[in-house]
């Protein structure tokens, strides 16, 4: 919860944001840059609230709600939620009111057109039968697809802040029910708006109203996102809804990869093209999917397009720019909570080649340092911090301006509003401090595993009942339950090639250790050679009160019938580098001092730096050449001046020839 900010601090959110501002696009956005914009645009956005009723007003009813959903997700998503005595909670609170008091439920009409189905055919009869949901669905203010599926993500939000069982009070039409219910009853409603299966080329797809005559894939990509919340609570919604959006999806892209408007060849741009990798998402398609590697090439190939007519472009244009992030989001294409320093993420992550082969903005955390090519995020956030006006907002284009545009923009710079990636990655250690990781068939022992945790992942909300461990192989084998675990610190994250490892023990965060029966891993691996080198996956998901999400991480071992595998190879693995890393500090957070250890394969200069989050220099703590081997170095949290340094957060980077890494951590004094 926030709490209550003084209007000195107000005023100079401002003046830095304007001094921001001042700065060309080549000056990178930092954390503090963002942080400043966001304040800065929440602070506009709260000065053009209707404080009567709770509104942006955008033109007719219709548009008022979009701008209203999308300028109360910025609010909520930064941690504002209604009546809870920060200084946004008010204006929070008159918006949610104004959208839920125009709620509309209503009991749900027979289809028949094609087959005869019903929005609550849960259990995919095809079929019109009692006894399946509520008989209702809602809909918001008015029976437009665009502002109902902007007013989606509003919901989810709430429920994922307060809870999705948590009853909705007050006097609105819905008051009374939960969340998830008010969720569920939206699904269906989006359900039974689908462009009818009579429809030839169109059906399947979403337009403007319920049940409409034609599909296009600007307001199409709006019926598929309640799908994927549906996913993530737990929520029900008919097979043939995704089979129909599936023939529709198949229709409407070209085949340059990019969407179509109505038909494949018409206004194929970037923000169709993100709308149609949210209705992949929501059909199930996997990364490997050429539907899905078609789209992130044509994603690629027209990055740079500058925004023109009404629907083209990408920088500089809301609508696509917000299409396209919630999309790449969604598919995981950046950490849940943005960018960490010194990690670029990548458009078309696991495709044959460099994504685009341009350049693209700056790494926000070092302006000195360009981004790689595909470095979608940090792109966005350095033109979006680069070019907020002064008093908060920003210009947006064409439709797509004032409330609507600066409630995305904020979203988009603080990396949430979007559903939860399908799958979260997670870090494996097999035979935790153990390289290489032996693996005997003829043991009547266990194998040792851990999921460990990070400074970003609590292993703690994964459920242990649904854990298990298999091959990395395309087979349908069911995998290895394990058969106990428990919640100790063991493990280091290892961030090198896959089958390389390191021997590093705690690190100062919980993991989730795990016994594996080792013959029902013998049983599920076949077939195996003495010295057969291959990556084991742990795959499980989240507890339902964590969203349930899938996770998945994997190890090498090393099959080792002889059990002949000297300690002086286990030893040399560990001792001498392959490549150059940087190790998170430990601990961390800390008080007085930390300890920092980086590996140097090649003899090689070395500089390693502390700064703090406004990118000064904080203190030089290595800068000579150095030898072949692991190396540490204490900070005993003074600057370079000997003063002490103030608690919060800093940046350590490491620069060896081509090799630059950086790190955050944590002072508490």
């Amino acid at each position: 919860m926030k709490t209550q900010k003084s209007t000195l601090k107000s005023v100079m959110v401002m003046i830095l944001v304007f001094i921001f501002m001042l700065s060309a696009i080549m000056m990178a956005a930092t954390e503090q840059a963002k942080q400043a914009a966001i304040d800065a645009g929440l602070a506009w956005l709260a000065s053009a609230q209707n404080t009567t009723t709770g509104h942006w007003e955008f033109g007719d009813i219709r548009s008022d709600l979009a701008a209203t959903a999308s300028a109360a997700l910025a609010f909520i998503e930064e941690g504002y939620l209604p009546n809870d005595g920060s200084m946004y909670g008010e204006t929070v609170a008159k918006a949610v009111n104004y959208i839920l008091n125009g709620a509309q439920v209503f009991i749900l009409s027979e289809e028949t057109a094609g087959y005869w189905h019903h929005s609550e055919d849960y259990n995919n009869s095809l079929a019109i039968e009692a006894g399946e949901g509520n008989g209702q669905a809602v809909q918001f203010h008015s029976a437009d697809i665009y502002s109902n599926g902007i007013t989606a993500p509003i919901i989810f939000a709430l429920g994922q802040k307060l809870g999705k069982n948590t009853i909705i009070g007050g006097t609105s039409p819905v008051a009374g029910m939960t969340y998830a219910e008010l969720m569920q009853d939206i699904i269906d409603w989006f359900s039974w708006a689908q462009v009818e299966p009579d429809r030839g080329n169109y059906r399947g797809g979403w337009r403007y109203y319920p049940n409409y005559s034609t599909s296009d894939n600007s307001t199409a990509q709006w019926g598929s996102l309640p799908m994927l919340y549906a996913a993530s609570w737990g929520l029900q919604y008919p097979q043939y809804v995704v089979d129909e959006l599936e023939l529709w999806v198949n229709y409407i892209q070209n085949a340059n990869g990019g969407s179509g408007y109505d038909n494949p060849n018409t206004y194929v741009n970037v923000s169709k093209t993100g709308g149609l990798l949210l209705q992949l998402a929501a059909i199930g398609a996997g990364i490997d999917d050429l539907r899905v590697q078609k789209a992130l090439e044509f994603i690629n190939s027209h990055w740079t397009d500058v925004p023109s007519g009404i629907w083209y472009g990408n920088i500089d244009h809301p609508y696509a720019m917000w299409a396209l992030y919630k999309a790449l989001e969604v598919w995981d294409f950046m950490e849940k909570y943005g960018s960490g320093a010194g990690e670029d993420f990548f458009i078309g992550t696991g495709m044959s080649g460099a994504p685009g082969g341009f350049i693209i903005g700056q790494d926000w955390w070092d302006p000195t340092v360009s981004s790689l090519a595909g470095d979608w995020y940090s792109h966005y956030c350095d033109v979006l911090v680069d070019q907020q006006n002064p008093d908060g907002s920003w210009n947006g284009y064409s439709y797509w301006t004032s409330a609507l545009a600066v409630g995305w923009y904020i979203n988009i710079l603080n990396a949430t509003g979007s559903p939860p990636p399908q799958t979260i990655s997670v870090f494996i250690d097999i035979h935790p401090q153990s390289c290489p990781n032996p693996l005997n068939p003829k043991s009547k022992g266990v194998v040792p595993v851990a999921i460990l945790g990070t400074d970003e992942f609590d292993v703690t909300t994964i459920d242990p009942g649904t854990i298990l461990l298999d091959r990395n192989m395309d087979d349908e084998l069911a995998g290895v339950a394990p058969l106990r675990w428990a919640f100790e610190d063991v493990a280091t994250p290892f961030e090198g090639d896959e089958c390389n490892c390191h021997t590093e023990g705690a690190d100062g965060y919980v993991d989730m250790t795990l016994k594996f029966d080792t013959q029902a891993v013998i049983a599920a691996l076949g077939d195996v050679n003495d010295g057969d080198l291959f990556p084991l996956v742990v795959t499980g998901m989240l507890l339902e009160e964590f969203g349930g999400t899938d996770v998945e991480g994997s190890d090498c071992v090393i099959i080792n019938l002889k059990n002949n595998l000297k300690k002086e190879l286990v030893g040399t693995v560990g001792a001498v580098p392959t490549e150059f890393a940087l190790s998170q500090n430990q601990p961390n957070p800390f008080n007085p001092q930390t300890s920092i250890e980086y590996s140097v394969p090649t003899e090689e200069f070395v500089t390693l730096e502390i700064y703090d989050l406004r990118g000064s220099l904080v203190r030089r703590l290595v800068n000579e050449a150095k030898s072949i081997g692991h190396h540490t170095i204490v900070w005993d949290g003074l600057d370079e001046y000997g003063s002490p340094v103030v608690t919060g957060m800093y940046l350590y980077r490491m620069v060896a020839g081509d090799f630059s890494k950086a790190r955050k951590m944590t002072i508490l004094r």
